[in-house]
């Protein structure tokens, strides 16, 4: 393919790939999926379970004990437990993401520019800088909820916690809107 050739592609052509290729990626951002949403489940219940504390109630005198309404069960959570897991699965996810992100890079975001849809280019790189101030604040985070005792710096925790729910959030609504616009190498 000469050079004349070149130049006359599009801004996007996307290569033919060998299935393989395809495959892999397919199953990498399928796990990248399931790792996004595992880790959005750990992050949601912490902050609702922070924001949103649970009460208990006391039975009635003489009553039986009443099981907790679904919403009070679902925050009364022991939010320490989730600290270690939330930063692997963000450790992980945020991997995973990063195989994925040279291809996506070449083959995808040139497919929204090319057709004038800067804005969804634009929603991406928002969400790169979204997942890398949120690996910033994982040091943070991990000190607030193991180092520093429970009732101190709590507006502080709270704040870290919701701002990194807040950004996988954000990164998952993105990842998986733009995935359906433009599928990932087709």
């Amino acid at each position: 393919m000469g050079m004349l050739a070149q130049a006359t592609q599009s801004i996007t052509f996307v290569p033919d790939l060998p299935l393989s290729y395809h495959v892999v990626y397919s199953v990498l951002i399928t796990v990248h999926l399931l790792l996004a949403i595992t880790l959005l489940g750990a992050l949601t219940h912490q902050s609702l379970a922070l924001l949103w504390p649970a009460r208990y109630v006391a039975p009635a005198a003489g009553g039986e004990a009443v099981a907790p309404p679904l919403t009070s069960a679902y925050r009364a959570v022991r939010v320490t437990l989730y600290t270690n897991v939330v930063i692997a699965l963000y450790l992980i996810t945020a991997l995973a993401g990063a195989f994925l992100y040279g291809p996506y890079r070449l083959s995808v975001l040139p497919f929204f520019y090319g057709h004038g849809l800067k804005l969804f280019g634009g929603i991406f790189e928002l969400k790169e800088h979204f997942v890398v101030i949120g690996l910033a604040l994982l040091p943070v985070y991990w000190l607030l909820w193991k180092k520093v005792p429970l009732t101190e710096q709590v507006r502080f925790r709270t704040a870290v916690t919701a701002i990194l729910a807040a950004f996988v959030w954000y990164s998952f609504l993105v990842g998986h809107v733009l995935n359906n616009l433009k599928g990932f190498g087709t």
